[in-house]
């Protein structure tokens, strides 16, 4: 990882949490796998989105995808650190 540069650092985070949400979408609800996803989703995964995102906002489509996300858990989750990180 340290041969890597931090463009390509960015690009395995957003990779990482494009993987997670998406496989979050794509799980029933209810069953241990989705909720072990949702679990990491909304409490543990303010360093990846830290690493992941770039300001401005608005033109971060990844920023975009968590924030108007259909579990609303999820997005309170990464309202709340956009507006530590960002504001």
């Amino acid at each position: 990882m340290a041969s890597r540069t931090s463009v390509e650092l960015q690009e395995l985070q957003q990779s990482f949490i494009s993987t997670l949400i998406s496989s979050i979408a794509t799980q029933s609800g209810g069953n241990q796998l989705h909720t072990a996803l949702n679990t990491y989703a909304t409490n543990s995964l303010a360093y990846h989105v830290r690493a992941a995102l770039s300001a401005p906002l608005a033109s971060d489509g990844l920023a975009s995808t968590l924030l108007f996300h259909k579990d609303p858990s999820i997005v309170r989750a990464h309202v709340h650190h956009c507006k530590i990180t960002y504001f």
